[in-house]
């Protein structure tokens, strides 16, 4: 029996050492690249500029340089995981950036985070 608990409180904290690297923002930025393909980059643009073909027609609302590491600066991981998740609104941004916390998973989201940050350290 103090075998099994053992090993039931090995594999505890190995979930609970896991866990939260990637949950503090932790993410895969070439799993968040494919993402930015598939759902962001008609607006953020392929670099993460915010010159994706989308925003051409929209002339009201200046997206922001992923690229430009001042202004990305001033924004937490925490920060860009809300704006993901619950759309620019949350965060007093655009309304018309999406909420994607239906459509992505948390992970998913994270490896999202780690993407747009590996545009500002170019």
């Amino acid at each position: 029996m103090k075998r099994i608990s053992h090993v039931m409180l090995t594999s505890l904290i190995a979930v609970g050492v896991t866990l939260p690297v990637w949950a503090q923002g932790k993410g895969d930025p070439k799993l968040g690249k494919e993402l930015h393909v598939k759902h962001c980059q008609r607006c953020h643009g392929e670099q993460g500029k915010g010159d994706g073909p989308a925003m051409k027609a929209v002339k009201t609302v200046k997206i922001g340089d992923w690229t430009n590491r001042e202004e990305m600066a001033k924004y937490s991981d925490q920060d860009l995981y809300k704006i993901t998740a619950e759309g620019g609104a949350a965060l007093g941004k655009s309304k018309l950036m999406p909420a994607y916390k239906d459509k992505l998973k948390e992970k998913e989201i994270w490896d999202l985070v780690a993407f747009i940050r590996s545009l500002a350290k170019k």
